[in-house]
């Protein structure tokens, strides 16, 4: 029987580079967004996505910490979406 956590070393380290993937790419959309620059927005947007899903493919959906941990990104990654995207319009 197959634990649904498989939390082997090769699905904790494709986990934490995935992790630092979306990580870099909000940060980088971050930082465009902080010089005006729209593209920035969608670049955020894409790594909250990585942060998101990433879990659920590593995992499998049918854990319940991965279930949480995918809330909480998801609801932190929507709150900035929603307040970036307010102030768009003043980006080129």
């Amino acid at each position: 029987m197959v634990n649904s956590l498989d939390s082997s070393p090769q699905n904790i380290k494709k986990a934490a580079l995935w992790s630092i993937v979306g990580a870099i790419l909000c940060l980088c959309g971050a930082f465009m967004m902080w010089n005006l620059r729209k593209r920035g927005f969608f670049i955020y947007i894409a790594g909250t996505l990585v942060g998101l899903i990433s879990p659920f493919v590593i995992f499998g959906g049918n854990n319940f910490i991965v279930i949480i941990g995918s809330v909480v990104i998801g609801f932190i990654g929507m709150i900035f979406i929603i307040l970036y995207g307010v102030n768009l319009r003043y980006m080129k």
